[in-house]
């Protein structure tokens, strides 16, 4: 089992390193969006500049085509400021924001992982106590088994001397009562001797 939950810390741990990775690519994607977003404004407003330049030389205000260039080249100032400001978010704003996204993660990650191993060992504990409790529960169900059987055995050894003293006790009581039978005629046998001797010598009297 602590192979097992051991094995569950490493999962946690590669699921952090990959999401780690994951925001750490973004975070380079965004910067580099940025450079080129800004390296790009930076050409249009140079574009910009270079044209503004040439038409103003050539072209007199008023005009149809001086018109078109100054839509065209007010569009392309406003592109231009368009992508520094995607720059400065990419290169700035969303940077910083996965950089705490990823400070954030590790700091959770660690915070689950002390928790995980705490929650780990109190349920190594509770398993082993529940296995040491299970253990003594069948060395009682064994012990209770065979105390039964013991009983059981003690009961039966306890009705079959009690059933052989009972029939012990009733063979005595007939012998006894055999023996006082004879005794009795014993004494009935002398008591009539007796008489016939008495009854013997009134004749001889007489």
């Amino acid at each position: 089992m602590r192979a097992q939950l051991c094995d569950q810390i490493k999962v946690l741990d590669g699921q952090v390193e990959v999401k780690g990775q994951q925001l750490s690519d973004l975070s380079e994607f965004f910067r580099r969006r940025g450079d080129i977003e800004a390296e790009y404004a930076r050409a249009l407003d140079k574009l910009t500049e270079r044209f503004t330049l040439k038409t103003k030389r050539k072209e007199q205000s008023g005009q149809s085509v001086s018109q078109c260039w100054s839509v065209l080249l007010t569009q392309t100032r406003a592109e231009s400021r368009e992508h520094a400001a995607l720059s400065d978010s990419c290169s700035h704003t969303l940077t910083q924001r996965l950089t705490h996204c990823s400070e954030d993660t590790h700091r959770l990650a660690k915070r689950s992982k002390e928790v995980g191993v705490q929650m780990q060992d109190e349920l190594l504990k509770v398993t082993t106590e529940l296995q040491t409790a299970l253990r003594t529960y069948h060395q009682y169900h064994t012990d209770s088994l065979t105390a039964e059987g013991k009983l059981k055995e003690a009961t039966r050894l306890e009705e079959r001397q009690t059933g052989k003293s009972a029939e012990l006790g009733i063979t005595q009581s007939g012998g006894q009562r055999r023996s006082s039978v004879k005794k009795m005629e014993k004494m009935m046998e002398k008591v009539r001797l007796a008489s016939d001797y008495r009854s013997h010598n009134v004749w001889i009297g007489l």
